[in-house]
């Protein structure tokens, strides 16, 4: 069985793999359910970097947009986010001063300034609670596919995908899984439609796949976890990393995802932010591998 690993899901990850994906769906849904949910939130964008597709971004106000922080690393020279067909330059790039590379702290953020407001999109709103544990929630971001048997494909066509699942590891608790601790993070696991691959158990997690259970997968960093506050979908957590529990092929059955929690850095990005009452966060995909060290 291949070791558990923590791995980055940025979209230069091109140059260390062959590929980059949005995310793995169940094998008894077609890709189609998936891609015509993903229209449904056109306030995720495609992130690029330097000239190339990089992953995913949420639009939380007219001109902002969160990512995370290992998807602007990759903008060393340029940067722009593309929304339904138009690309809007990045101004100014601010990474969550906590970001520092460590995928457990739950700092994996950043915040895009794009050159002009983006035209006919309306920005996500936050999701501002530590109330996430089982909670239901969408994820969105863009990349091929694949499906929980044989996992990610091997190739990418940058469309926008969106899936389900329910929150296991939680923001409202710093928890311990697998010898590793985490903070500020939200974990959710690939169920099957089995219900015989409920990775994160021992959390509280249960065995039963939603309608559209998904694992993200690379090409998604950056990408947006939706929670209903009661009044819509929010941006709960941004996409950080996907987590090998299940060994074999990476996004099979059995594999975890996991997420930057907005609530513990709420106040950093309205005070970033001069639009706090309209803003929303990105999805961000990468593929910039990094074994994480387990906690002794």
């Amino acid at each position: 069985m291949r070791p558990s690993r923590l791995i980055l899901l940025s979209g230069l990850a091109i140059a260390v793999a062959a590929s980059s994906l949005a995310m793995t769906r169940r094998d008894d849904r077609t890709d189609a359910q998936y891609l015509n949910y993903g229209s449904t939130f056109p306030a995720v964008g495609a992130v690029y970097a330097n000239g190339g597709w990089n992953g995913s971004g949420t639009l939380i106000a007219s001109n902002w947009v969160l990512t995370a922080g290992h998807v602007a690393d990759s903008m060393t020279s340029s940067g722009s986010v593309d929304f339904n067909g138009t690309q809007y330059g990045v101004a100014q790039i601010i990474k969550n001063p906590g970001w520092a590379g460590d995928l457990t702290a739950g700092n994996d953020l950043a915040l895009l300034r794009l050159t002009t407001n983006v035209n006919g999109v309306t920005p996500i709103g936050l999701y501002n609670s530590s109330n996430t544990w089982q909670k239901d929630c969408t994820v969105v971001g863009f990349g091929g596919t694949g499906n929980g048997t044989g996992g990610w494909t091997g190739t990418y066509d940058v469309l926008r995908r969106a899936g389900t699942n329910v929150v296991d590891g939680s923001a409202n608790r710093n928890f311990v899984f697998n010898s590793t601790g985490f903070t500020n993070t939200l974990i959710l696991d690939f169920d099957s439609p089995a219900g015989n691959t409920n990775s994160l158990a021992a959390l509280g997690s249960g065995a039963a796949a939603t309608n559209l259970e998904m694992n993200v997968i690379f090409g998604d960093s950056g990408g947006a976890l939706l929670i209903d506050d009661g009044s819509g979908l929010k941006l709960a957590g941004v996409t950080s990393f996907i987590w090998n529990l299940a060994g074999g092929n990476w996004g099979v059955y059995g594999s975890a995802s996991g997420f930057s929690a907005v609530w513990g850095h709420y106040d950093w990005i309205v005070n970033t932010v001069p639009e706090p009452t309209t803003m929303v966060a990105v999805a961000m995909g990468a593929l910039v591998a990094m074994r994480r060290r387990s906690k002794k």
